[in-house]
C-alpha cells in the first residue's frame, strides 16, 4: 500500500480518445412526398374496394361492368393520380438532391 490508487477523473480524459457521435443523414424532402404518395395510392385503392365490396354478391359479365364509374371510382382514381404526382415529385427532389 505504499502506492495511492488514483482514479484519473472524466475531466482530463483527452478529446481525441472521445470518440464523437455519428450525425443522422440530413432530413430529405423527397421523404415526405413518398409517405404521401405512399398513403395517397392507399387510401385510393381502399376506396374502390369498399366501393366493390358494399354492393353485395351482384353478378358482373365484365370487368368494366364491376368497376362501374361512379363517385368512389372517380375519387379513387383521383387519388392514385394524386399518389403517382407526389410519388414523381419525390423522385425529381431526389434527383435535385435537396
Amino acid at each position: 500500500m505504499d502506492k495511492l490508487e488514483f482514479e484519473y477523473p472524466a475531466d482530463f480524459i483527452d478529446d481525441m480518445e472521445v470518440q464523437a457521435k455519428p450525425e443522422l443523414p440530413p432530413f430529405k424532402a423527397s421523404a415526405v412526398l413518398y409517405s404521401v404518395s405512399a398513403i395517397a395510392l392507399t387510401l385510393s385503392f381502399l376506396v374502390v374496394m369498399i366501393d366493390l365490396a358494399s354492393r353485395g354478391q351482384a353478378q358482373h359479365e365484365t370487368l368494366v361492368d364491376m368497376v362501374e364509374w361512379n363517385a368512389f371510382s372517380q375519387l379513387g382514381t383521383i387519388g392514385a393520380l394524386n399518389g403517382l404526382l407526389f410519388f414523381w415529385l419525390g423522385i425529381m427532389t431526389d434527383r435535385r438532391g435537396a
